[in-house]
């Protein structure tokens, strides 16, 4: 009579090892692809005159856990990046708004006058989509590969070598 036997303990024992193993190879294959995801979302987004949006893309970690996000705030305090990536406005096929004339007076320099015109402007016409984040997820997603085949060939060598 032949028997098989599989001890739980020591199962259990190899994969938390493995576990312990892998993890540090993991949150370095993560921290890569959250860089790397961070420096195109950096390049993706619009330049404009303060280069706020391009210059403010904040990683936060935690683990095997990365959000990418893009943190700029407009005069008023608020993010801005959603009224880039989905538009605003008639241009983007949603209501009209007014923007802040007072906002637009400080950022452009301009007269109370002019941050009028401009802001009627805005209100009007609104402003277009520029989908910067879906560019730099769908990049990525397509490059996702080489991270993936990096991280694979450190775990097969630290259990070779184990």
């Amino acid at each position: 009579m032949m028997t098989i036997k599989v001890e739980a303990d020591k199962v259990i024992t190899g994969l938390i090892n493995m576990q312990r193993n892998v993890n540090p190879d993991l949150e370095d294959a993560l921290d890569k692809v959250a860089s790397a995801t961070s420096v195109k979302m950096s390049s993706e987004a619009p330049k404009g005159k303060s280069l706020n949006l391009s210059s403010n893309v904040q990683i936060r970690s935690s683990t095997l856990k990365r959000e990418i996000e893009p943190i700029a705030k407009n005069l008023s305090g608020d993010k801005f990046a959603m009224y880039i990536e989905k538009g605003s406005g008639p241009a983007a096929g949603h209501a009209q708004y007014t923007p802040n004339v007072f906002n637009i007076q400080r950022y452009y320099g301009v007269d109370l006058n002019i941050a009028w015109a401009i802001a009627k402007t805005i209100k009007e016409r609104g402003n277009e989509a520029d989908p910067f984040v879906q560019r730099t997820f769908d990049y990525m997603r397509n490059n996702l590969s080489r991270f993936a085949k990096g991280l694979a060939g450190r775990i097969i060598m630290r259990f070779m070598q184990a």
